[in-house]
């Protein structure tokens, strides 16, 4: 958008190239407000959390044009990352000021996008102490990143990885410690590994 004004948007970028003529915008404001991540499903159709209006999931069309509410309002409190695997949507919350939660969409399932909850305020090593950033998915597994509570942007910040069995089952397979300041806010998984973004202090 431009300089200093908020204008909520989903691209379409090529693969192709770089330069400033290889993007679509598919749609730009209103019902947006400030979307943050964006999965696509097998049909191309583009699902993308924006808490900022009402914790509402968005469906839209690779094709663009006025996106429409798939889900909105409870139970969620701040949600984040969110990926397609296996014809639903996995959503990161960061659950409010302490306790994190995982939730599993089912796009195919009556009635309509019924909201399951995979994991509560434990998801990640101890009730209430943390807060769902990424979700991504590869091979059968669900990995998913959090940041422990309370965050006081010093050294003493850390974040953890965990990794769930697809279908979910209520707690992790494994969990992984980043300390030393650590913030992970995105997680993006393939055959060849994992990989987490964020920041360190």
């Amino acid at each position: 958008g431009k300089s200093g004004v908020d204008s909520p948007q989903v691209l379409s970028i090529s693969s192709s190239g770089n330069s400033s003529s290889t993007f679509t915008t598919l749609h730009a404001g209103s019902p947006l407000v400030r979307p943050r991540h964006i999965t696509a499903a097998a049909d191309g159709t583009l699902y993308i959390t924006d808490a900022s209006a009402g914790n509402t999931i968005w469906k839209l069309a690779s094709s663009g044009g006025p996106p429409t509410a798939l889900v909105s309002g409870t139970p969620f409190v701040d949600i984040q990352g969110i990926v397609f695997a296996n014809d639903a949507l996995y959503v990161a919350d960061t659950g409010g000021p302490s306790a994190g939660a995982i939730y599993k969409i089912s796009l195919n399932a009556s009635p309509s996008a019924p909201i399951i909850a995979l994991a509560g305020s434990s998801f990640l090593g101890g009730a209430g102490d943390q807060r769902g950033t990424g979700v991504s998915v590869a091979n059968g597994t669900l990995f998913v990143t959090g940041i422990n509570q309370p965050e006081t942007g010093t050294g003493s910040d850390s974040s953890l990885l965990a990794s769930f069995s697809v279908p979910p089952e209520s707690t992790p397979t494994w969990t992984r410690a980043f300390g030393s300041g650590s913030m992970l806010g995105g997680v993006a998984a393939s055959s060849e590994g994992v990989y987490g973004a964020g920041t360190s202090y």
